[in-house]
């Protein structure tokens, strides 16, 4: 397998770094189908 191919069995995994000069953050997200993708869960760090 290349770098560049994704076959449909992977889990696809969003990964949000934000860098602020008060506070800084992450956001992950992983899906294993387009369709089952759910915008409620992504996962965020809130506590520091």
């Amino acid at each position: 397998m290349s770098l560049l191919s994704v076959s449909s069995d992977e889990t696809s995994v969003v990964v949000a770094i934000d860098f602020g000069t008060t506070f800084s953050g992450f956001a992950f997200a992983n899906k294993v189908k387009p369709e089952d993708f759910d915008l409620n869960n992504i996962n965020l760090n809130t506590i520091w």
